[in-house]
């Protein structure tokens, strides 16, 4: 008689749903964490993660097993849909945080190059980041992709502005800084235009067309647009025959 092998080792995904019904009745944090590791099937072990989020979020396991499985997990994030992704992100990044010595979690990063760059695209811990950045035994390359990732306004300055760093972290951080600077730019102005037609508006707008649009079935409303502050408004000048219903 042969040993037992559990639904969610299944290899065939005629028996995928046998396999989430087995997944949702698990609750050990243990038990879920070897499913995502061994199962087969990348469908089982997003399941699995899905299970833990919803259950025990902020889970912890032995330094020894997060290390293997970070490691040895061929799950590919940038493959997943959005949701999936996030999960496996979170997963990865819940892993790494339990690696308590941020010694150990260097030499993780900068020891296995391909578990590097996975690395920067899930860890969270911007401070990190930024570490590895600064890092002079770090490739260049991943040093520019961890800077991709900086999101802090503070952070990215002290790196754009720090000259021994490598050109192409200091160029990605100064890219975001100027997107930020933008995105700031547009919110200053288009919170004064709403001050300046809040305020002409009480005065009164001085109103003129400066076009027709089309709406319904052949109706047209004239554009009007204040010459003060641009305000726009629509009046119908022509019913469609949808009006009329």
């Amino acid at each position: 008689m042969g040993l037992f092998t559990p639904v969610w080792m299944a290899k065939d995904l005629s028996k995928l749903s046998k396999a989430y019904t087995a997944v949702a009745n698990i609750s050990s944090v243990e038990k879920l964490n070897q499913i995502i590791r061994k199962a087969p099937l990348n469908e089982v072990k997003i399941n699995a993660m899905r299970q833990l989020y919803q259950t025990n979020k902020s889970f912890q396991m032995d330094e020894a097993f997060c290390i293997d499985t970070l490691l040895s997990l061929n799950i590919d994030t940038d493959r997943l849909y959005s949701s999936e992704a996030g999960l496996g992100r979170w997963y990865m990044n819940s892993l790494f945080c339990c690696i308590k010595e941020e010694q150990k979690r260097m030499n993780l990063v900068l020891k296995n190059t391909e578990f590097g760059y996975k690395a920067v695209g899930f860890i969270r811990d911007e401070a990190f980041l930024v570490k590895i950045i600064e890092n002079t035994q770090a490739a260049e390359p991943l040093r520019k992709v961890a800077a991709e990732k900086i999101t802090d306004e503070q952070y990215l300055r002290r790196i754009a502005g720090n000259e021994s760093l490598p050109q192409s972290a200091r160029d990605a951080a100064q890219k975001e800084i100027d997107r930020l600077n933008e995105i700031n730019r547009r919110k200053q102005e288009a919170e004064a235009l709403r001050e300046k037609q809040k305020a002409c508006g009480m005065r009164g707008h001085n109103m003129v067309i400066v076009g027709y649009l089309p709406h319904g079935n052949g109706g047209k409303d004239a554009l009007y647009r204040c010459t003060e502050c641009g305000a726009e408004e629509k009046w119908p000048v022509e019913w469609s025959s949808a009006d009329s219903v």
